[in-house]
Protein backbone atom coordinates (compact mmCIF):
# COMPACT_ATOMS: atom_id res chain seq x y z
CA UNK A 1 0.00 0.00 0.00
CA UNK A 2 2.88 2.27 0.71
CA UNK A 3 4.55 1.85 -2.64
CA UNK A 4 1.25 1.92 -4.49
CA UNK A 5 0.71 6.14 -2.49
CA UNK A 6 3.98 7.06 -3.43
CA UNK A 7 3.32 6.08 -7.61
CA UNK A 8 0.63 8.37 -7.96
CA UNK A 9 3.21 11.59 -6.79
CA UNK A 10 6.21 12.79 -8.20
CA UNK A 11 9.08 15.48 -8.23
CA UNK A 12 12.88 16.47 -6.43
CA UNK A 13 13.66 15.97 -2.98
CA UNK A 14 16.98 16.86 -0.52
CA UNK A 15 19.10 13.42 0.12
CA UNK A 16 18.87 14.06 3.82
CA UNK A 17 14.76 14.18 3.58
CA UNK A 18 14.79 11.00 1.02
CA UNK A 19 16.42 8.71 3.80
CA UNK A 20 14.48 9.61 6.63
CA UNK A 21 11.48 8.76 3.68
CA UNK A 22 13.46 5.70 3.35
CA UNK A 23 13.68 4.96 7.00
CA UNK A 24 9.84 5.60 8.10
CA UNK A 25 9.09 3.21 5.17
CA UNK A 26 11.27 0.02 5.91
CA UNK A 27 9.92 0.83 9.45
CA UNK A 28 5.97 -0.24 7.68
CA UNK A 29 5.17 3.63 8.38
CA UNK A 30 2.10 5.21 5.98
CA UNK A 31 4.37 8.35 4.66
CA UNK A 32 3.51 11.79 5.90
CA UNK A 33 1.92 14.56 3.38
CA UNK A 34 5.14 16.46 3.50
CA UNK A 35 6.97 13.30 1.81
CA UNK A 36 4.23 12.92 -0.50
CA UNK A 37 4.64 16.43 -1.67
CA UNK A 38 8.47 16.48 -1.91
CA UNK A 39 8.11 13.31 -3.59
CA UNK A 40 5.96 14.84 -6.35
CA UNK A 41 8.63 17.06 -7.40
CA UNK A 42 11.11 14.39 -8.16
CA UNK A 43 11.90 13.33 -12.16
CA UNK A 44 10.06 10.13 -13.16
CA UNK A 45 14.30 9.00 -13.46
CA UNK A 46 14.51 10.15 -9.52
CA UNK A 47 10.96 8.77 -8.77
CA UNK A 48 12.03 5.17 -10.63
CA UNK A 49 14.87 4.39 -8.90
CA UNK A 50 13.49 5.86 -5.10
CA UNK A 51 10.67 2.58 -5.18
CA UNK A 52 13.33 0.62 -6.12
CA UNK A 53 15.97 0.90 -3.26
CA UNK A 54 12.13 1.12 -0.89
CA UNK A 55 10.90 -2.22 -2.27
CA UNK A 56 14.64 -3.65 -2.05
CA UNK A 57 15.08 -2.44 1.67
CA UNK A 58 11.22 -3.63 2.17
CA UNK A 59 11.88 -7.07 1.05
CA UNK A 60 15.52 -7.45 3.05
CA UNK A 61 13.92 -6.82 5.85
CA UNK A 62 11.09 -8.76 5.88
CA UNK A 63 13.08 -12.08 4.85
CA UNK A 64 15.18 -11.22 8.23
CA UNK A 65 14.55 -13.88 10.19
CA UNK A 66 14.05 -12.70 14.61
CA UNK A 67 16.68 -14.10 16.34
CA UNK A 68 15.64 -15.81 19.55
CA UNK A 69 17.51 -15.17 23.12
CA UNK A 70 19.51 -17.71 25.08
CA UNK A 71 19.11 -18.61 28.18
CA UNK A 72 22.37 -20.50 28.75
CA UNK A 73 25.55 -20.34 26.19
CA UNK A 74 27.19 -23.86 25.61
CA UNK A 75 30.78 -24.23 26.78
CA UNK A 76 33.32 -24.38 23.91
CA UNK A 77 33.83 -28.06 24.31
CA UNK A 78 34.12 -29.90 21.76
CA UNK A 79 34.81 -29.12 18.21
CA UNK A 80 35.21 -25.40 19.57
CA UNK A 81 37.94 -25.99 21.91
CA UNK A 82 40.20 -29.39 21.59
CA UNK A 83 39.30 -31.59 24.62
CA UNK A 84 42.30 -32.77 26.61
CA UNK A 85 41.88 -35.85 28.72
CA UNK A 86 43.12 -35.31 32.51
CA UNK A 87 46.75 -35.83 33.02
CA UNK A 88 48.42 -39.09 33.00
CA UNK A 89 45.78 -40.92 30.83
CA UNK A 90 45.83 -41.60 27.04
CA UNK A 91 43.02 -43.58 25.61
CA UNK A 92 44.52 -46.58 23.53
CA UNK A 93 42.13 -48.93 20.88
CA UNK A 94 41.16 -51.83 22.99
CA UNK A 95 43.17 -55.52 21.74
CA UNK A 96 41.81 -58.02 24.41
CA UNK A 97 39.04 -60.45 23.58
CA UNK A 98 36.07 -59.51 21.12
CA UNK A 99 33.21 -58.75 22.40
CA UNK A 100 29.55 -59.36 20.98
CA UNK A 101 28.41 -55.22 22.68
CA UNK A 102 30.47 -52.14 21.49
CA UNK A 103 30.48 -50.45 25.09
CA UNK A 104 34.25 -52.13 26.24
CA UNK A 105 35.29 -49.92 22.86
CA UNK A 106 33.72 -46.64 23.28
CA UNK A 107 35.84 -43.93 23.74
CA UNK A 108 35.89 -42.79 27.02
CA UNK A 109 35.22 -39.43 28.60
CA UNK A 110 36.60 -37.62 31.75
CA UNK A 111 34.00 -37.56 34.50
CA UNK A 112 32.16 -34.76 35.41
CA UNK A 113 33.45 -31.89 33.49
CA UNK A 114 29.82 -31.94 31.70
CA UNK A 115 28.79 -30.23 34.81
CA UNK A 116 29.79 -27.23 33.44
CA UNK A 117 28.93 -27.92 29.71
CA UNK A 118 26.51 -24.86 29.62
CA UNK A 119 27.03 -21.37 31.37
CA UNK A 120 23.92 -19.16 32.37
CA UNK A 121 24.32 -15.97 30.98
CA UNK A 122 23.08 -14.09 34.17
CA UNK A 123 23.05 -14.80 37.62
CA UNK A 124 20.17 -13.59 39.69
CA UNK A 125 21.10 -12.47 43.17
CA UNK A 126 20.83 -14.66 46.30
CA UNK A 127 17.82 -12.76 48.10
CA UNK A 128 15.42 -14.72 49.38
CA UNK A 129 17.62 -17.46 51.12
CA UNK A 130 17.32 -17.75 54.47
CA UNK A 131 20.71 -17.17 56.65
CA UNK A 132 21.98 -19.05 58.98
CA UNK A 133 23.57 -17.86 62.12
CA UNK A 134 26.84 -18.73 60.62
CA UNK A 135 26.79 -15.52 58.37
CA UNK A 136 29.57 -13.07 59.28
CA UNK A 137 28.44 -9.74 59.00
CA UNK A 138 30.64 -6.89 57.09
CA UNK A 139 30.51 -3.36 55.30
CA UNK A 140 27.02 -2.89 53.15
CA UNK A 141 25.22 -5.22 54.68
CA UNK A 142 21.70 -3.99 55.86
CA UNK A 143 20.40 -4.86 59.42
CA UNK A 144 16.39 -4.48 60.12
CA UNK A 145 15.69 -3.96 64.13
CA UNK A 146 12.19 -4.08 64.72
CA UNK A 147 11.48 -2.04 68.40
CA UNK A 148 7.91 -3.04 70.26
CA UNK A 149 7.11 -1.84 74.00
CA UNK A 150 6.78 1.49 75.00
CA UNK A 151 7.87 3.66 71.61
CA UNK A 152 7.26 1.60 68.42
CA UNK A 153 9.45 1.42 66.09
CA UNK A 154 11.41 0.12 63.03
CA UNK A 155 14.80 0.87 61.40
CA UNK A 156 16.70 -0.42 58.52
CA UNK A 157 20.60 0.72 59.45
CA UNK A 158 23.39 -0.36 56.62
CA UNK A 159 27.10 -1.29 58.24
CA UNK A 160 29.60 1.31 57.52
CA UNK A 161 32.78 1.00 56.37
CA UNK A 162 33.89 0.71 59.64
CA UNK A 163 31.85 -2.12 60.72
CA UNK A 164 29.26 0.09 62.91
CA UNK A 165 25.77 0.38 62.79
CA UNK A 166 24.49 3.83 63.81
CA UNK A 167 21.41 3.06 65.83
CA UNK A 168 19.84 6.55 66.62
CA UNK A 169 19.40 5.76 70.13
CA UNK A 170 22.01 4.19 71.52
CA UNK A 171 24.95 5.23 69.42
CA UNK A 172 27.45 3.31 67.09
CA UNK A 173 27.64 -0.84 67.78
CA UNK A 174 30.57 -2.86 66.49
CA UNK A 175 29.35 -5.80 64.11
CA UNK A 176 31.92 -6.64 61.47
CA UNK A 177 33.52 -9.44 62.14
CA UNK A 178 30.27 -10.88 64.40
CA UNK A 179 27.92 -13.59 63.63
CA UNK A 180 24.60 -13.07 62.37
CA UNK A 181 23.22 -15.11 65.64
CA UNK A 182 25.89 -13.21 68.03
CA UNK A 183 25.18 -9.03 66.41
CA UNK A 184 21.75 -10.29 67.18
CA UNK A 185 22.79 -10.95 71.30
CA UNK A 186 24.92 -7.60 71.23
CA UNK A 187 22.37 -5.52 69.98
CA UNK A 188 19.23 -6.89 71.73
CA UNK A 189 21.47 -6.94 74.96
CA UNK A 190 22.29 -2.57 74.20
CA UNK A 191 18.53 -1.92 73.71
CA UNK A 192 17.90 -4.77 77.02
CA UNK A 193 20.34 -2.01 79.15
CA UNK A 194 19.52 1.38 77.79
CA UNK A 195 15.93 0.99 76.70
CA UNK A 196 14.03 -0.05 79.00
CA UNK A 197 10.62 -1.60 78.68
CA UNK A 198 11.51 -2.00 74.41
CA UNK A 199 11.99 -5.61 72.65
CA UNK A 200 13.49 -5.81 69.30
CA UNK A 201 13.87 -8.71 66.59
CA UNK A 202 16.92 -7.97 64.66
CA UNK A 203 16.98 -9.57 61.11
CA UNK A 204 19.27 -9.07 58.10
CA UNK A 205 17.89 -7.01 54.62
CA UNK A 206 20.07 -6.49 51.73
CA UNK A 207 22.89 -8.49 51.86
CA UNK A 208 26.56 -7.03 50.37
CA UNK A 209 28.35 -7.93 47.39
CA UNK A 210 32.25 -9.81 47.64
CA UNK A 211 34.88 -9.74 45.24
CA UNK A 212 36.60 -13.24 44.90
CA UNK A 213 39.28 -14.65 42.80
CA UNK A 214 39.07 -18.35 40.64
CA UNK A 215 42.24 -18.93 39.63
CA UNK A 216 44.18 -22.08 38.24
CA UNK A 217 42.72 -24.68 35.42
CA UNK A 218 39.58 -22.86 35.22
CA UNK A 219 37.20 -21.72 31.80
CA UNK A 220 37.48 -17.99 32.39
CA UNK A 221 39.81 -17.39 35.52
CA UNK A 222 39.72 -13.70 36.94
CA UNK A 223 38.37 -11.79 39.51
CA UNK A 224 34.35 -12.19 40.48
CA UNK A 225 31.60 -9.62 42.07
CA UNK A 226 29.25 -12.80 43.48
CA UNK A 227 26.58 -12.26 46.88
CA UNK A 228 27.79 -12.80 50.21
CA UNK A 229 26.00 -16.03 50.38
CA UNK A 230 27.75 -17.46 47.64
CA UNK A 231 29.45 -20.77 48.12
CA UNK A 232 32.40 -22.35 46.56
CA UNK A 233 30.45 -24.35 44.24
CA UNK A 234 28.81 -20.79 42.82
CA UNK A 235 31.85 -19.01 41.85
CA UNK A 236 33.07 -22.04 39.90
CA UNK A 237 29.55 -21.40 37.69
CA UNK A 238 30.22 -17.96 37.59
CA UNK A 239 33.73 -18.62 36.20
CA UNK A 240 32.70 -20.95 33.97
CA UNK A 241 33.75 -24.16 35.64
CA UNK A 242 36.79 -26.47 35.39
CA UNK A 243 39.09 -27.33 32.44
CA UNK A 244 39.14 -31.21 31.41
CA UNK A 245 42.86 -30.75 32.82
CA UNK A 246 41.78 -29.15 36.05
CA UNK A 247 41.39 -31.34 39.37
CA UNK A 248 37.84 -32.23 40.32
CA UNK A 249 39.07 -33.67 43.47
CA UNK A 250 41.39 -31.19 45.36
CA UNK A 251 40.01 -28.19 44.51
CA UNK A 252 41.51 -25.29 47.10
CA UNK A 253 39.91 -22.15 48.89
CA UNK A 254 43.24 -19.76 50.21
CA UNK A 255 42.15 -16.93 52.77
CA UNK A 256 44.75 -14.60 53.76
CA UNK A 257 47.55 -16.58 52.18
CA UNK A 258 46.70 -20.45 53.76
CA UNK A 259 44.55 -23.28 52.60
CA UNK A 260 41.66 -23.16 54.53
CA UNK A 261 39.63 -26.14 52.68
CA UNK A 262 39.54 -28.62 49.98
CA UNK A 263 36.71 -29.54 48.34
CA UNK A 264 36.20 -32.75 46.61
CA UNK A 265 33.48 -32.25 43.23
CA UNK A 266 32.73 -36.18 43.53
CA UNK A 267 31.54 -36.03 47.02
CA UNK A 268 28.93 -33.63 45.18
CA UNK A 269 28.88 -35.57 42.08
CA UNK A 270 28.45 -39.00 42.94
CA UNK A 271 26.71 -38.66 46.64
CA UNK A 272 25.24 -35.41 46.49
CA UNK A 273 27.43 -34.63 49.60
CA UNK A 274 27.60 -30.70 50.18
CA UNK A 275 28.82 -30.72 53.89
CA UNK A 276 32.71 -29.59 51.66
CA UNK A 277 31.07 -26.35 49.93
CA UNK A 278 31.90 -23.82 51.94
CA UNK A 279 30.75 -19.97 52.07
CA UNK A 280 33.37 -17.64 50.73
CA UNK A 281 34.62 -13.94 52.40
CA UNK A 282 35.79 -10.78 50.76
CA UNK A 283 39.76 -11.75 48.98
CA UNK A 284 38.85 -15.38 49.22
CA UNK A 285 40.78 -16.91 46.23
CA UNK A 286 39.52 -20.53 44.52
CA UNK A 287 42.80 -22.33 43.14
CA UNK A 288 42.39 -25.53 40.46
CA UNK A 289 45.64 -27.40 40.37
CA UNK A 290 46.26 -29.51 37.08
CA UNK A 291 44.29 -33.53 37.91
CA UNK A 292 45.93 -35.66 39.94
CA UNK A 293 46.71 -39.75 38.48
CA UNK A 294 43.69 -40.98 36.51
CA UNK A 295 42.16 -43.97 35.64
CA UNK A 296 39.71 -45.30 32.79
CA UNK A 297 36.72 -48.51 33.41
CA UNK A 298 35.30 -49.07 30.41
CA UNK A 299 32.44 -51.86 28.82
CA UNK A 300 30.06 -53.24 30.69
CA UNK A 301 29.09 -50.43 33.78
CA UNK A 302 27.09 -48.00 34.45
CA UNK A 303 29.20 -45.24 33.96
CA UNK A 304 32.29 -45.96 31.87
CA UNK A 305 34.29 -42.66 32.16
CA UNK A 306 37.88 -41.62 33.16
CA UNK A 307 37.81 -41.12 36.68
CA UNK A 308 41.01 -38.88 38.43
CA UNK A 309 41.75 -41.10 41.66
CA UNK A 310 42.06 -39.82 45.62
CA UNK A 311 42.27 -42.39 47.61
CA UNK A 312 40.91 -45.19 45.38
CA UNK A 313 43.67 -47.88 45.13
CA UNK A 314 41.63 -50.56 44.01
CA UNK A 315 39.83 -52.53 41.75
CA UNK A 316 37.09 -52.65 43.63
CA UNK A 317 37.16 -48.89 44.59
CA UNK A 318 37.38 -47.83 41.06
CA UNK A 319 34.42 -50.02 39.93
CA UNK A 320 32.39 -47.80 42.88
CA UNK A 321 33.13 -44.90 40.82
CA UNK A 322 31.84 -46.46 38.12
CA UNK A 323 28.36 -47.33 39.34
CA UNK A 324 29.04 -51.00 39.48
CA UNK A 325 28.58 -53.48 36.90
CA UNK A 326 25.87 -54.23 34.84
CA UNK A 327 23.59 -57.36 34.92
CA UNK A 328 25.02 -58.38 31.04
CA UNK A 329 28.42 -57.81 32.28
CA UNK A 330 31.44 -61.48 32.57
CA UNK A 331 33.47 -60.48 35.08
CA UNK A 332 35.86 -63.39 34.61
CA UNK A 333 36.96 -61.83 31.27
CA UNK A 334 38.29 -58.39 32.74
CA UNK A 335 41.53 -57.04 31.37
CA UNK A 336 43.53 -53.85 32.53
CA UNK A 337 45.61 -51.54 30.08
CA UNK A 338 48.29 -50.83 31.64
CA UNK A 339 51.90 -48.86 31.06
CA UNK A 340 54.51 -51.28 32.32
CA UNK A 341 57.84 -49.57 34.08
CA UNK A 342 59.51 -50.40 30.29
CA UNK A 343 56.81 -47.65 29.19
CA UNK A 344 55.38 -50.01 26.99
CA UNK A 345 51.39 -50.92 26.94
CA UNK A 346 50.62 -54.48 28.45
CA UNK A 347 47.70 -56.39 29.36
CA UNK A 348 46.76 -57.62 32.50
CA UNK A 349 43.50 -60.50 32.98
CA UNK A 350 41.84 -60.42 36.36
CA UNK A 351 38.62 -62.07 37.06
CA UNK A 352 36.79 -60.18 39.00
CA UNK A 353 34.11 -62.39 40.58
CA UNK A 354 37.20 -63.15 42.33
CA UNK A 355 37.19 -60.92 45.92
CA UNK A 356 41.35 -61.55 46.22
CA UNK A 357 41.37 -59.83 42.58
CA UNK A 358 39.05 -57.04 43.47
CA UNK A 359 41.29 -55.89 46.01
CA UNK A 360 44.18 -55.68 43.22
CA UNK A 361 45.76 -52.02 43.10
CA UNK A 362 45.26 -49.92 40.21
CA UNK A 363 47.91 -47.94 38.48
CA UNK A 364 48.19 -44.44 36.95
CA UNK A 365 46.91 -44.62 33.29
CA UNK A 366 45.40 -48.14 33.77
CA UNK A 367 41.97 -48.55 31.62
CA UNK A 368 39.83 -51.46 33.53
CA UNK A 369 37.47 -53.14 30.48
CA UNK A 370 34.79 -55.60 31.92
CA UNK A 371 33.12 -57.46 28.74
CA UNK A 372 29.76 -58.56 28.11
CA UNK A 373 28.23 -62.14 28.54
CA UNK A 374 27.89 -63.63 24.30
CA UNK A 375 24.71 -63.19 23.15
CA UNK A 376 23.79 -66.59 21.99
CA UNK A 377 21.05 -68.85 24.54
CA UNK A 378 21.06 -72.02 25.57
CA UNK A 379 18.44 -74.65 25.72
CA UNK A 380 16.25 -72.97 23.39
CA UNK A 381 14.98 -74.20 20.36
CA UNK A 382 13.75 -72.28 17.32
CA UNK A 383 10.53 -72.37 15.51
CA UNK A 384 9.73 -70.70 12.22
CA UNK A 385 7.66 -71.11 9.04
CA UNK A 386 3.71 -70.76 8.61
CA UNK A 387 3.08 -70.80 12.36
CA UNK A 388 0.84 -68.95 14.77
CA UNK A 389 3.44 -68.07 17.04
CA UNK A 390 7.37 -68.50 15.36
CA UNK A 391 10.48 -67.90 18.03
CA UNK A 392 12.74 -69.23 20.29
CA UNK A 393 11.25 -71.70 22.98
CA UNK A 394 12.90 -73.24 26.12
CA UNK A 395 13.95 -76.76 25.63
CA UNK A 396 13.53 -79.79 28.33
CA UNK A 397 14.53 -83.27 27.82
CA UNK A 398 12.50 -85.14 25.97
CA UNK A 399 10.57 -82.49 24.73
CA UNK A 400 8.73 -83.54 21.11
CA UNK A 401 7.72 -81.89 18.06
CA UNK A 402 4.64 -82.23 18.75
CA UNK A 403 4.25 -80.46 22.26
CA UNK A 404 6.16 -77.33 20.55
Amino acid sequence: MIIKSLRKHARQVPGAFLLAALSALAGAQAPTAEQLRRFEQLSPQQQSRLLQAVEGESSSITQTPLEQPRLVVPMPYGDDVTTVAPIGYQEAEPVGPPSSGSRSRDVLQPFGYDLFAGAPTTFAPATDIPIDMDYVLGPGDTVKIQLFGKEPAEYSLVVSREGQLHFPKLGPVTVAGLTFGKMQEVIQAHIARQMIGEQAVVTLGALRSIRVFVLGDANRPGSYTVSALSTLTNALFVSGGIKPIGSLRNIQLKRNGKLVARFDLYDLLLRGDTSGDTRLQPGDVIFIPPAGKTAGVAGEVRRPAIYELKNENRIEQVLTLAGGLLPTAYPQASQIERINKQGERTLVAVDISNAEMLRGNVQAGDTLRIYSILEKMDDIVLLSGHVQRPGGYQWHPGMRVSEL
